[in-house]
C-alpha cells in the first residue's frame, strides 16, 4: 500500500487526517469548500531498519472538503479522496494483481469526518479537542504496493492547540494537533496508532503566510517486517500486512498561503521523510490546493479579519483536512 499518501493527502489527509492542524474555527454559518492536488512519489521500502530501494511508487490525488461552522465554536467537515496510484519495481515483485502491474489505477478510497468543539479561546491560546472517523467507501484493492488505501475502519480522539505569538514577533502562530486512532483489529494483531503535527507560520503581509510542519505516527503494537516476510508471515498476516504492520515515520515540509480576497485562498507545500519504520520511504510531496469561504454577510466578513487569531482561522479551516 502508498502509505506515503496518508500524511501527503489526508490524507489527512493527516484525519482524520495525520498532519492536520486546525485549532482555530471559523464564525457561525460559515462554509468552507477546499480542493487539493497532491503529488507524492515514494522509492522504497523500510522493513524495519533494513532499505529496500528496488521499487517507485507514483501517486496523484484529489481531495475535495466541506467544512460547516455549525456556531462560533463548532465545525464538522466531510472529505472524500480520489486516488491514481502505480508500483514500478526495480527488483522488489509485485504483489499478484492488476494494482501492481505498473499502470496507474483509480478509485475513490476513504470518506473521512471531522468534529471539533473549542472549549478554551483566551489570551491567545486555543484548545480545540476533536472527534473524526475513517470509513471505506467501498472494497478496493488494498494488497497491493500501488494500493490506494488500507481499506481500515478508524476512530480518532484528539485535540488541536494553537496561540499566537504577536509578542515575539506580530503575524507569527503556532499550532498542533495530537490524535488517538482505535483501528478496526485484523488477524488479532491490535495496531492502534497516534498520530501527531505541528506547524508554525508567519504572515510576511496580511494575505501571504509562510509555514514549516512537522508531523508523524507510531503505532501501538502491529508485526514487523523483513526481507523475508512474505515468506515467514503467516498467510493470513501477509495478505493484511499493510494494515497490521508496526508503521512509525516522521515528515517534515514547508509551504506558503495566499488569501486572494474574502473568499479564496490557495496554498502549496513540500514534504519529505526524515524517520521511518515498516513504511514506504517519502521521497517527496507536492501539495496545491484552493479554498472557497461563504459567509453569512459583508458585516460578518470585516470583523472576522480584525483578528490575527480569526486571520488563522480563516486560511487554517480552508486548508480542509488536507495537509
Amino acid at each position: 500500500m502508498n502509505r506515503a499518501l496518508l500524511f501527503v493527502a489526508g490524507v489527512a489527509l493527516l484525519t482524520a487526517s495525520p498532519a492536520s492542524a486546525q485549532a482555530w474555527l471559523g464564525s457561525q454559518g460559515e462554509v468552507t469548500t477546499s480542493f487539493v492536488l497532491s503529488r507524492s512519489f515514494a522509492d522504497g521500502h523500510d522493513l524495519n531498519g533494513l532499505r529496500d530501494m528496488n521499487a517507485d511508487i507514483f501517486t496523484n490525488s484529489l481531495l475535495a472538503d466541506v467544512t460547516f461552522s455549525v456556531r462560533d465554536n463548532l465545525a464538522v467537515t466531510l472529505a472524500v479522496p480520489i486516488v491514481t496510484a502505480k508500483f514500478v519495481s526495480r527488483g522488489t515483485p509485485p504483489h499478484p494483481n492488476i494494482q501492481d502491474n505498473g499502470s496507474y489505477h483509480t478509485t475513490v478510497t476513504d470518506l473521512r469526518f471531522d468534529l471539533r468543539y473549542n472549549v478554551f479561546n483566551r489570551h491567545n491560546l486555543v484548545i480545540t479537542p476533536f472527534i473524526g472517523s475513517v470509513t471505506p467507501s467501498h472494497k478496493y484493492e488494498y494488497f497491493a504496493h500501488a494500493a490506494p488505501g488500507r481499506r481500515v475502519n478508524e476512530l480518532q480522539i484528539g485535540t488541536y492547540v494553537g496561540t499566537t505569538l504577536d509578542g515575539l514577533l506580530p503575524g507569527m502562530f503556532v499550532q498542533g494537533r495530537y490524535g488517538y486512532g482505535i483501528q478496526e483489529t485484523f488477524q488479532d494483531v491490535s495496531h492502534n496508532k497516534s498520530v501527531f503535527s505541528g506547524e508554525m507560520g508567519y504572515f510576511a503581509t496580511p494575505d501571504i503566510r509562510v509555514f514549516g510542519m512537522v508531523s508523524g505516527q507510531v503505532t501501538h503494537g502491529g508485526v514487523d517486517l523483513s526481507p523475508t516476510a512474505r515468506l515467514t508471515l503467516p498467510p493470513g498476516q501477509w495478505q493484511n500486512h499493510d494494515r497490521i504492520t508496526r508503521e512509525n515515520f516522521t515528515t517534515v515540509g514547508g509551504g506558503i498561503g495566499w488569501t486572494v480576497n474574502d473568499v479564496l485562498d490557495v496554498f502549496g507545500s513540500y514534504t519529505t521523510m526524515v524517520q521511518s519504520v515498516n513504511t514506504h520511504i517519502l521521497n517527496r510531496g507536492l501539495l496545491f490546493g484552493a479554498s472557497i469561504r461563504v459567509q453569512k454577510s459583508a458585516l460578518e466578513r470585516a470583523i472576522v479579519n480584525l483578528s490575527a487569531g480569526n486571520r488563522i482561522a480563516g486560511w487554517a479551516c480552508r486548508k480542509g483536512m488536507a495537509l
